[in-house]
């Protein structure tokens, strides 16, 4: 059978868009190279906003809500405070979440062919066939959502993708008793990105983000240093043990800049499209709203719509080169800074903390930030 569209990888990016394009009526293949559900290391925090291009309920999938959040900076000069958040945010498990979203693509239509590693794509002129093994599955478009170690994006003539790579190290570590209610982030001393503990229902995701090539490079391996040095040194801060979790790294690819998504019947999104906040490595929402862009851009192209394709490079450079260019400059201000702010803390927490719920976004975090004197 030949589909509509093909979707490569069923995370956030991927199956958000399987599930628009059949809610609309679109034959669609859904394609991961895993057995679904599958394990993600992800620090699993959504923030509720998502489900406004949504039009079922996320109830299920909620391990947590959390209402506080606590900013720690270890650095010379550094704060620490506590914010409740004028939204609550989410807590999930990104196996049950992502499986949730390819359920309910499913639900709609959507063909689901998990244990599926794409080994080759080839085109015609009027399709593209996915390739694993003796398998062949063919579309005539083809959205590639197979996250940051994924081979489509070269495959598709994607290669010189502007990037900022960045490495994470996590662990899932059993709770002393119930969690409670309050994120946790901290700026290190020495260490270019953050720390984090999110509470779920009863376990910490707990994990260490830095953001050079050499992270990257190295968050794959469980004994990596110095990250695994950083993250055990922080799990003792809450009477954690490393030990006692599973520890996984993985690479991440943030933003760095509006850059052409589209080819010939084929569109990137997600993560493979470098969807990532680069201040807060938040991938999840921005994945969500690609994988909805690259939806509607394939629908409006399969009714006739000829420059379709083009207008989603255009409409996620409109919905995101600005928020992540702010972001990008929030970013080299928190990691790099050149002393301690120069105005009282708690204005700052407290725009932090609408900026990570989704109250705000960063034009307005940097309007208010502007305004203390801290940029």
């Amino acid at each position: 059978m030949r589909y509509d569209c093909v979707v490569v990888g069923a995370g956030p990016a991927g199956a958000s868009a399987a599930y628009q394009l059949a809610r609309r009526g679109f034959s669609t293949a859904l394609l991961d190279k895993a057995k679904l559900p599958r394990y993600k290391p992800c620090g699993g925090l959504v923030i509720d906003r998502v489900a406004e291009w949504f039009d079922f309920d996320f109830t299920p999938v909620i391990c947590r809500t959390v209402d506080r959040i606590v900013f720690r900076n270890q650095r010379a000069g550094g704060y620490i405070g506590e914010m409740e958040l004028p939204r609550p945010v989410w807590m999930t498990h990104r196996e049950v979440f992502d499986h949730f979203l390819v359920r309910k693509a499913c639900a709609r239509g959507a063909v689901l062919m998990d244990d599926f590693p794409v080994t080759a794509v080839s085109a015609s002129d009027d399709a593209w066939t996915v390739i694993s093994g003796e398998s062949r599955v063919a579309g005539r478009y083809l959205i590639a959502a197979d996250g940051a170690k994924g081979p489509l994006a070269r495959w598709l003539g994607f290669g010189d993708r502007r990037k900022l790579m960045a490495g994470a190290l996590e662990a899932e570590i059993p709770a002393r008793g119930t969690p409670d209610s309050a994120a946790h982030m901290s700026f290190q001393e020495g260490l270019v990105g953050y720390a984090w503990n999110f509470p779920k229902e009863a376990s910490h995701s707990i994990g260490v983000g830095a953001w050079h090539p050499d992270a990257a490079a190295g968050a794959g391996r469980r004994d990596a240093t110095p990250l695994r040095a950083e993250l055990e040194a922080y799990c003792q801060g809450f009477d954690l043990e490393l030990s006692s979790g599973s520890v996984c790294g993985h690479p991440l690819l943030l933003w760095n800049g509006a850059q052409k998504l589209h080819t010939q019947r084929a569109l990137l999104t997600g993560e493979a499209a470098c969807m990532v906040d680069p201040w807060s490595a938040e991938g999840i929402r921005p994945s969500m709203i690609g994988g909805v862009r690259a939806a509607e851009a394939v629908a409006r192209a399969l009714d006739g719509e000829s420059n379709a394709l083009a207008k989603y490079s255009a409409a996620v450079e409109k919905d995101m080169a600005m928020e992540m260019a702010i972001a990008a400059a929030i970013a080299r201000r928190f990691y790099f800074p050149p002393g301690p702010p120069a105005k009282p803390k708690s204005e700052l927490l407290r725009l932090s903390a609408r900026l990570i719920c989704g109250d705000i976004g960063y034009r307005k975090f940097a309007m208010g930030v502007a305004l203390t004197g801290w940029m």
